[in-house]
């Protein structure tokens, strides 16, 4: 699982045009693998949360029942 999530990241980054969104779909992949893995079939993942009244980070990724990792 990791060294999947490893070998894309570098080779997003080896096109030499990635910006940080480039990596959110990767992060993703590797968020919902290991959800799966360890049985949360019922929570799901968020790239881009929208803002909520508590607010969210730039960057942040939302997991599950609004717990928000950033």
């Amino acid at each position: 699982m990791l060294k999947s999530y490893l070998k894309k990241v570098y080779e997003t980054a080896n096109r030499g045009d990635a910006r940080e969104e480039s990596y959110y779909s990767i992060l993703e992949a590797l968020l919902n693998e290991y959800k799966d893995s360890v049985g949360r079939k019922n929570n799901h993942i968020t790239t881009l949360p929208k803002k909520t009244e508590a607010g969210n980070c730039i960057g942040s990724a939302e997991v599950g029942h609004g717990r928000a990792f950033s």
